[in-house]
């Protein structure tokens, strides 16, 4: 094989690779990033429309609690995707 043929089969590799990460990013900002941040946006709605704020907040500050760690987690997890 040429030298030519080597760098371009190897381009093309390259270039399969990088669409499939990218692919696998979207997916996991799209259903997982996305998720979270809605579950949270959700609850401080609730929260904010609520005639007793701190009973609703009482009540909620554990689901709020939850979708954090698991928005911090699907960051973490694209951050070690992008590190590879």
């Amino acid at each position: 094989m040429t030298i030519d043929g080597a760098t371009r089969k190897k381009r093309y590799y390259d270039q399969l690779v990088f669409k499939a990460r990218s692919e696998e990013l979207a997916f996991i900002h799209s259903h997982e990033v996305r998720r979270h941040l809605s579950n949270i946006m959700g609850i401080i709605g609730l929260i904010k429309d609520a005639d007793d704020r701190q009973t609703e907040f009482e009540s909620s500050v554990s689901y709020l609690i939850a979708s954090a760690d698991n928005l911090d987690n699907a960051i973490r997890h694209i951050s070690e995707k992008l590190d590879i």
